[in-house]
């Protein structure tokens, strides 16, 4: 070696340790806030979701046509949104990030 030493290290901030552990694509500090802030107006939480559907559900059993397929369709619907809430709300243990 000609005596110089190379840095090697690499300085990681929470969110770029917390990106890698769970392979998520980090994203661009560069772009631009409007941007960010439509993309989080675009995404419908779990709980509203799960009361959507749970409102259309109660409004296909009051209808005389409506068949048991219809009302099962939508039960697990309302179902799968219910268990994304539930699964959100729930502390991740360090185990499953790894």
């Amino acid at each position: 070696m000609d005596g110089r030493r190379r840095e090697t290290a690499e300085f990681l901030t929470d969110d770029d340790i917390a990106a890698a552990v769970t392979q998520e694509p980090m994203e661009e500090e560069e772009g631009s806030d409007d941007e960010t802030q439509c993309d989080k107006k675009d995404v419908v939480p779990h709980a509203d979701g799960a009361a959507a559907l749970d409102l259309a559900l109660r409004y296909l059993e009051q209808q005389p046509d409506t068949t048991p397929a219809d009302v099962l369709f939508m039960r697990r619907w309302r179902n799968y949104a219910s268990s994304k809430r539930l699964s959100s709300l729930r502390q991740k243990k360090i185990t499953e990030l790894m």
